[in-house]
């Protein structure tokens, strides 16, 4: 699935990946699931699965990248162009 990067940000109206940005830290508390819910409401049928971990530098930052594998229940996406 693939969800269209907000205009005015980094990356503006790309295609990407659902991810959120997390501060060393913040994650503590926050599940995987809440996070796919609250920030793109997606539904998640059971515990996302880490399955790997990727770094990619840019001239200005550092991305540092968790990646999980999850199976969706139920997308309602508002105000967002979405490729399943």
């Amino acid at each position: 699935m693939l969800v269209k990067r907000p205009p005015g940000e980094l990356l503006a109206n790309m295609w990407a990946l659902p991810a959120m940005e997390l501060k060393r830290g913040d994650f503590d508390g926050c599940s995987i699931q809440n996070i796919l819910k609250n920030c793109y409401q997606i539904k998640i049928n059971q515990k996302p699965v880490l399955i790997g971990e990727v770094n990619h530098a840019f001239t200005h930052r550092i991305w540092l990248m968790k990646l999980y594998h999850c199976e969706l229940n139920k997308i309602a996406f508002r105000n967002e162009k979405v490729i399943k």
